[in-house]
């Protein structure tokens, strides 16, 4: 493969996954803000020159050669991690009735981290999936938090919107409003509170 002068070669998409990818690095920061492979739409032919397109915003001027492509929508675009969110967390004051909520919700109950003597971690996660999404911290000797006006709300997928409510229904806990969409062939929602008063918006998955 020729590279326009300046371009990288990215390893990755020398595996089978990334088989035909080009990694570009274009001078025009308008187009692009970082690294990202561009997957052409079809595995051009031996010696074939690129389409004007292309070469018009620097990709490169030539390709002699390239791995077995699958054909693929033209911007299909394979960004490289380089960061991911690990967990939200919170104060809680009753593991019991949290790991109640919780569990009521789909999510279930991982493990727990120790802090000394000044508090307990307990993490829980979706199933199947192995990292723990949801961090809940009890801190020994407090009794309650001040929640303040800047938090939002943590959303949550659920399979039964109905059967969910019904769970929750038997600790005490209503939703601010009955189930509704907020626009036409939208997903049903509502939002609950958790027991030490933590919004939650719970979403019903599509049938």
């Amino acid at each position: 493969m020729l590279l326009k002068r300046g371009a990288l070669s990215c390893e990755s998409c020398l595996t089978s996954k990334h088989a035909g990818s080009m990694f570009v690095r274009s001078s025009r920061a308008s187009l692009f803000s970082s690294n990202r492979c561009v997957e052409p739409a079809t595995r051009p032919a031996v010696g074939a020159t690129l389409p004007l397109r292309w070469q018009k915003f620097g990709y490169f001027p030539k390709v002699r050669s390239l791995p077995s492509l699958e054909k693929k929508p033209l911007g299909s675009f394979c960004y490289h991690k380089t960061m991911e969110i690990v967990h939200t967390c919170y104060r809680i004051t009753d593991i019991k009735k949290s790991t109640a909520f919780y569990e009521a919700l789909g999510l279930e109950k991982r493990r727990e981290l120790p802090i000394r003597d000044e508090a307990i971690n307990y993490f829980f996660g979706v199933p199947g999936k192995p990292q723990p999404e949801l961090e809940l911290t009890l801190n020994f000797g407090v009794g309650s938090y001040e929640l303040g006006t800047g938090y939002g709300h943590v959303a949550l997928r659920v399979n039964d919107l109905s059967g969910t409510l019904a769970k929750l229904a038997k600790q005490d806990i209503e939703p601010e409003k009955p189930p509704y969409t907020v626009r036409a062939g939208g997903s049903l929602l509502c939002f609950v509170r958790d027991p030490d008063g933590y919004r939650i918006e719970l979403i019903e998955s599509p049938h």
